[in-house]
């Protein structure tokens, strides 16, 4: 038990929360829960669907730093006029190899991205 409380002490671990729609926007947070910073954090948040699937986005970043317990918000570039059903993946990778992804539906209504559920 203690060697794997040490082991994830000196590691980083991520997690997604909190994807939510904005005004022809899609956010996210990233929080670091592990007990080491990360020095480069690189991230995703791919948009598709709507009707007859024209809405394809991907939006990437980097963040240069992330301390443990701490979190960052990150956002989409605007997501075209639409409407109809979105699959929204948000992916996280720390320098280290450590990554995650989290998957959401919501439903895009012209500029408007409502009901997101994880």
């Amino acid at each position: 038990q203690q060697d794997n409380a040490a082991e994830l002490k000196g590691t980083t671990r991520l997690v997604i929360e909190n994807i939510r729609g904005r005004i022809n926007k899609i956010s996210a947070d990233i929080k670091n829960v592990g007990g080491q910073d990360t020095e480069s954090l690189n991230w995703s948040i791919s948009v598709t669907g709507g009707l007859l699937k024209r809405i394809d986005l991907r939006t990437t970043g980097s963040i240069t730093s992330l301390l443990t317990q701490s979190e960052t918000t990150i956002i989409t570039d605007r997501i075209p006029l639409g409407l109809g059903r979105l699959e929204i993946t948000v992916t996280g990778e720390a320098s280290g190899g450590t990554s995650v992804t989290q998957t959401a539906k919501g439903f895009k209504l012209f500029f408007f991205v409502i009901g997101v559920r994880m």
